[in-house]
């Protein structure tokens, strides 16, 4: 069974932006803003639609691909946010991946992208 989550990049408190997967990746331009505030959703079911206990969730990965095309991977063990230093100018893009404490890994979210 897959989870499915949604991942959502904030700036400032008032604006945010997810892509659908059959879209285009459309970058927030924030030049002087060298941090990305990602914030998701738990899931509550499996693609199959069967229910999911949060209690069952054990962590969340986030993968953050910077200009330079080097894959990072960041593990959030609590909560469903996390605020990631960006350091080199251009594109960053941004996936989250649910995993639970019985082994089940969900499929990565729509990527979100940030430029600086």
């Amino acid at each position: 069974m897959r989870t499915i989550v949604v991942l959502a990049l904030f700036m400032l408190t008032v604006c945010a932006f997810t892509q659908t997967a059959a879209s285009d990746i459309t970058c927030i331009k924030k030049p002087g803003d060298a941090i990305a505030r990602l914030s998701w959703t738990a899931p509550t079911h499996y693609e199959n639609n069967d229910p999911l206990s949060v209690d069952n969730i054990s962590h969340y990965t986030v993968a953050h691909i910077p200009p330079n095309g080097t894959e990072l991977v960041y593990i959030v063990e609590s909560g469903t946010s996390l605020e990631v230093p960006l350091f080199d100018n251009g594109r960053h893009r941004f996936t989250v991946k649910t995993h639970t404490h019985d082994g089940q890994e969900s499929v990565s979210s729509a990527s979100v992208c940030k430029e600086i």
